[in-house]
């Protein structure tokens, strides 16, 4: 009887701590290739750190449960192995990269404060727009958090017509950006990339968001009389945002670079 009660609280075990693990898993897969975002250096030491303690907990379990049948065990380990390559491989290279490049060059660029744009711009130039949107993919890991990066990245997305990525990153820009004037600017140029592919409603949704999260400045009170105004039963019409001074184009009044 006590027996059966191990097995089964092993079982439970072995499945809550499987199940955590594929989670954790997708979700990096998608925050590294959907969102093209990378987890700090910390949080990916400390993701690594629990696939360290789900094998410790994980292969006990499995030389019990499959104590006699040990080609079984030999190939659930190696399927555990080659899960966790598949899952969590791109942490892994992405630390011990990281780690290198801290011990090998001295003058790590992620060290600054401020991205090094001049590869990017010089593909610019060169209107080589693939080749610039991946040099700012690559700054964009190492600056996770400057928005500026995010609508660079956008701007080369639009030009190659990709309208969908440059939404996301947009959104990005959006997130990270605290100044309600610059942040108004990204709105805008969202709304405008939502409607290029017919999407109002989410046009709408972006204005209302900055609405709230900006109530207290002029441009949020601005917005949300825009909004109530034109609220009207059975309108489908796309939105409409207010035709300020603070809405002048991108390029005319950049963002801050700081990360």
């Amino acid at each position: 009887m006590l027996q059966t009660i191990y097995s089964m609280l092993l079982d439970i075990a072995a499945f809550a701590t499987g199940l955590v693990f594929i989670i954790v898993g997708v979700w990096s897969l998608h925050t590294r290739f959907q969102r093209q975002e990378e987890w700090r250096l910390l949080t990916q030491v400390i993701v690594l750190a629990g696939v360290t303690l789900f094998y410790l907990i994980e292969i006990p379990i499995l030389r019990y449960v499959l104590r006699d049948n040990i080609v079984y065990f030999i190939f659930a380990l190696l399927g555990l192995f080659v899960a966790g390559l598949a899952l969590y491989g791109h942490i892994a290279v992405s630390v011990i990269s990281r780690i290198l490049v801290e011990l090998l060059i001295p003058d790590n660029p992620a060290n600054t404060a401020t991205p090094r744009l001049g590869p990017a711009e010089a593909l610019e130039r060169q209107q080589d727009w693939e080749g610039a949107l991946h040099e700012y993919y690559i700054l964009a890991r190492i600056y996770p958090r400057n928005p500026m990066l995010c609508v660079r990245a956008a701007n080369n997305l639009l030009r190659l017509n990709r309208e969908t990525e440059a939404i996301a990153w947009l959104e990005r820009a959006i997130k990270y950006t605290q100044k309600p004037e610059d942040n108004l600017t990204l709105v805008r140029r969202l709304c405008d990339a939502l409607e290029s592919l017919d999407q109002p409603e989410k046009a709408n949704a972006a204005l209302r968001i900055f609405a709230k999260r900006f109530s207290e400045h002029e441009s949020g009170k601005a917005v949300a009389r825009t909004l109530n105004q034109e609220k009207k039963p059975g309108d489908d019409a796309g939105p409409s945002v207010p035709d300020t001074d603070m809405l002048a184009p991108l390029d005319d009044a950049p963002i801050s670079q700081n990360d």
